[in-house]
């Protein structure tokens, strides 16, 4: 039976960007939440994600509900298997306080196998444009079954 399967790679903790399973997944579609746990003016993140390019081939990106009505996302592929991605609120606003949905990613899959996400460049920063001391990052695997 064809699926796919999300792994988060830990329990997410405070101040922590970390990986989930949307509830739009399907057994061809990966739809993959950045979300934010327990942050204090978040405005953006910005970060690499390598993913298995050989199960997985990436379709969209798209702004969650803690970016607000304005915010954006953007995300392109750079290399097989690497996205550089950017999420963010626009304009003069506050950053997000809270838990939630950063952004989202959609992968199609494309092959049966496993494989694992990984961050890398990765960085989060509020109104003020500085780093948030202690951001942790978490990423995880997937299992597609054809």
């Amino acid at each position: 039976m064809a699926g796919i399967v999300f792994t988060p790679a830990g329990v997410p903790s405070s101040n922590t960007v970390f990986l989930a399973s949307g509830a739009a997944t399907t057994a061809t579609t990966l739809v993959l939440e950045v979300r934010a746990n327990q942050v204090t003016d978040l405005y953006g993140v910005a970060f690499d994600l390598t993913y298995p390019s050989t199960q997985l081939t990436f379709s969209r990106a798209t702004a969650g509900p803690l970016l607000g009505a304005s915010g954006s996302a953007q995300a392109a592929v750079s290399a097989p298997g690497t996205l550089v991605v950017g999420g963010s609120h626009l304009g003069a606003v506050p950053g997000a306080n809270g838990s939630g949905v950063v952004l989202t990613l959609e992968f199609t899959a494309t092959a049966a196998g496993s494989g694992s996400f990984a961050y890398a460049r990765n960085s989060a920063f509020n109104s003020s444009g500085q780093t948030p001391a202690g951001t942790t990052w978490l990423a995880g695997a997937v299992q597609v079954t054809r």
